[in-house]
């Protein structure tokens, strides 16, 4: 589940994107690409043989708390081999995992990270929020992917296991009625409690967020679910 991750970059900059070589175009006048095809590449330095991983620029990772935008979910399409320099470049694709489109970025790719992980608690308090789930979807279940608006600078470290928690549902107070007359003083809105929806553990951070895997859940996880020590 987290294998495309930890050799990959989750998170794009925007300086980075910039910077980064691009697909151009695709051969044979293809809308999409996947494994075997060719594209054409710009601003790509490698020699022939390189290889780089194809990231499409995702939604912007904005903190829900602060609205700063802390980066672009870069998710993998496939791993691309140059097979002519030049500028345009070409580079035949392999590994597919989605569609490779015009505009995807390739980013040199760094090598697994950490393979193993030892689940424990934080150790101090910590408190966040789900600010993005990989892949688009609304609601993310067990062994999906979550981003957090927590980080390395948050005391947040891989094998961190957090839990996840509903966010808060207010509901009518309309209580118990006599003779279609209500037996409340005051009506309104209330609170219900905030219940557990899951276990997650943190797998890849940055300095103001991270990725966790979500272990196991007892209700679906949405953007904006707290998450706090287990």
């Amino acid at each position: 589940a987290i294998a495309s991750f930890l050799s990959r970059p989750g998170v794009l900059s925007k300086e980075q994107v910039k910077a980064a070589p691009y697909v151009q175009a695709l051969r044979d006048e293809h809308m999409i690409a996947g494994t075997g095809n060719a594209v054409y590449v710009k601003k790509i330095a490698g020699g022939v043989g390189e290889r780089y991983s194809v990231m499409h620029v995702g939604e912007p990772l904005r903190d829900p708390e602060s609205r700063d935008v802390l980066g672009y979910m870069g998710i993998y399409t496939a791993t691309a081999q140059l097979t002519r320099s030049g500028d345009p470049a070409t580079a035949t694709l392999s590994d597919t995992a989605r569609e490779t489109l015009r505009g995807d970025v390739l980013i040199t790719d760094t090598g697994p990270g950490a393979l193993d992980f030892r689940p424990r608690a934080p150790a101090r308090p910590l408190t966040g929020q789900v600010m993005a789930i990989v892949n688009g979807v609304l609601l993310a279940g067990q062994y999906q992917v979550v981003a957090l608006n927590r980080g390395t600078s948050h005391g947040i470290e891989p094998g961190h296991v957090l839990l996840a928690h509903e966010s808060q549902r207010e509901v009518d107070d309309r209580c118990a009625r006599i003779a279609g007359n209500g037996t409340c003083r005051h009506f309104g809105t209330e609170k219900l409690p905030s219940e557990i929806a899951g276990r997650l553990m943190v797998f890849k951070t940055y300095p103001r967020m991270s990725y966790a895997l979500v272990l196991d859940e007892t209700a679906p996880i949405h953007i904006g679910d707290r998450v706090t020590n287990p």
